[in-house]
């Protein structure tokens, strides 16, 4: 083998290995910001502000806007969403009729096909609004998480 040849192989290989050693090190960095980001007290405390001021409904819709701000590889931004999704569904104070019964749960199914089908109602519902945004899917999740245990709460 030439040994031009010898050099560009170790040039290619080495910048392979050098772009892996990079992504998991990016992957890393957003893994470990996320974690950070679902324990921002702020995020929490404005969840609960809002829950508490408002409805199931309302809180979604915040956290639907919330989630049209991050981008599609923002872990840290989709993180928060859930946060305050999630703070926000439980520290309602309202009723909102209809807001889980959209989601076709059925009371005699167990939890697991509760959250299944739920889970590919959020699905179809991101689509639909905000397709390809992963903070959607987080957000609209809590909503299902909420409506499940409001459900099992509820027998």
């Amino acid at each position: 083998m030439k040994k031009n040849t010898k050099i560009l192989i170790g040039i290619v290989v080495g910048g392979g290995l050098l772009s892996c050693v990079a992504c998991v090190l990016l992957m890393s960095a957003g893994f470990f910001s996320a974690f950070d980001a679902a324990n921002d007290p702020a995020v929490q405390e404005e969840g609960k502000k809002v829950g508490q001021a408002g409805s199931p409904r309302d809180c979604e819709r915040a956290a639907l806007d919330k989630a049209r701000a991050c981008g599609q590889i923002d872990f840290a931004c989709q993180t928060k969403v859930q946060m305050f999704a999630s703070t926000c569904l439980y520290s309602t104070t309202q009723e909102a009729p209809g807001f889980c019964e959209r989601m076709g749960l059925d009371p005699n199914e167990d939890m697991m096909q509760q959250s299944f089908k739920a889970g590919m109602w959020s699905a179809a519902e991101c689509k639909k609004i905000m397709p390809n945004n992963q903070a959607c899917t987080n957000a609209l999740n809590a909503s299902v998480n909420y409506c499940v245990q409001e459900l099992s709460r509820r027998r």
